[in-house]
């Protein structure tokens, strides 16, 4: 009897110290929020795309608490807000200006909240204060934006070969006139050439040339004398 009630507790103990062991890693490891300091925030959105209750929040890509609640406001104006509860660790501290976001891990992976660290120097945001929130993008917005700018780009592209088809015309049906004008700049070319050779070899030529338009204006110079 001794024997049994000896295993029976030394069970016990064992089984005590295994839980307190495990105790102590959860609390070091901060998995139950109840053991840490958070406060809370209010985020407006108009849409959420699909963001559920205990999704992450995380600050510069840190996890830094969790949503808490989501609640639907009908405002005087007629419009309709969304506001979503976040708990938040006490030290992920938000300045004013911060922006929250919508996004997901990879493209298909988990949805949560980002949220921006706000302006540089800014009060910090106090607990229950509300901020706002960037509505995501949603699919069929992007696909009529790209379908959009397709057609932009096939119009764009349309007007190209238009244009390069008028160009190649233009430059058909004046092919004679530009060959002449190739063959005129060729010649023209070939004789500036062939004068500045000669003028290389023969500069004298450049001198008697000189000379004889001297002559020349003389000889008209004296013409007119003598009609005088």
């Amino acid at each position: 009897m001794t024997k049994v009630f000896t295993n029976e507790v030394k069970t016990g103990f064992m089984v005590i110290f295994c839980v307190a062991i495990l105790v102590g890693l959860t609390i070091m490891a901060g998995s139950f929020s109840f053991f840490k300091e958070q406060y809370e925030i209010k985020v407006i959105f108009t849409n959420i795309a699909g963001v559920q209750k205990d999704a992450s929040v995380r600050l510069g890509g840190v996890e830094v608490g969790k949503v808490k609640s989501i609640d639907l406001v009908y405002t005087e104006e007629g419009d309709t807000k969304i506001f979503v509860g976040l708990e938040l660790d006490s030290y992920a501290k938000l300045r004013e200006g911060t922006m929250a976001s919508i996004t997901t891990l990879g493209l298909m992976g988990e949805t949560y909240i980002a949220l921006s660290p706000g302006d540089t120097g800014a009060p910090f945001v106090k607990a229950g204060a509300s901020v706002p929130g960037k509505d995501p993008i949603s699919m069929d917005a992007i696909i009529e934006e790209a379908t959009s700018t397709m057609e932009v780009a096939k119009e764009t592209m349309n007007n190209i070969s238009k244009l390069t088809n008028d160009l190649d015309d233009a430059l058909t049906g004046n092919r004679g006139n530009i060959d002449e004008i190739m063959n005129n700049l060729r010649r023209s070319t070939e004789n500036f050439e062939e004068f500045s050779d000669d003028i290389k070899r023969n500069p004298w030529k450049l001198l008697v040339k000189g000379s004889d338009n001297k002559e020349n204006k003389s000889d008209k110079n004296k013409g007119k004398i003598n009609r005088r």
